[in-house]
């Protein structure tokens, strides 16, 4: 999940799924939930947890993209 913050304009990664995946399609439940499809044709529905947002905008620079901070690990925060 991206947020983008207009006065930086940036996009900075706070959530993102424990499991690498190749989507093809995916839609929008609700502001918090995303049901999608993967290459090999599994369907999986992902929900973010309560409060990662408001923690992504405690401290907006743990979650800035990998190439600018150097981790390679993903957003500190994984959907359900």
């Amino acid at each position: 999940m991206l947020k983008y913050k207009p006065d930086d304009n940036q996009l900075y990664i706070f959530a993102d799924d424990v499991l690498k995946r190749y989507t093809n399609a995916f839609c929008l439940l609700d502001e918090d939930t995303i049901a999608a499809v993967d290459k090999f044709e599994n369907l999986y529905v992902v929900r973010l947890p309560p409060g990662v947002e408001e923690d992504a905008e405690d401290d907006p620079t743990q979650s800035r993209f990998k190439w600018e901070n150097g981790l390679f690990n993903g957003a500190s925060a994984k959907m359900d």
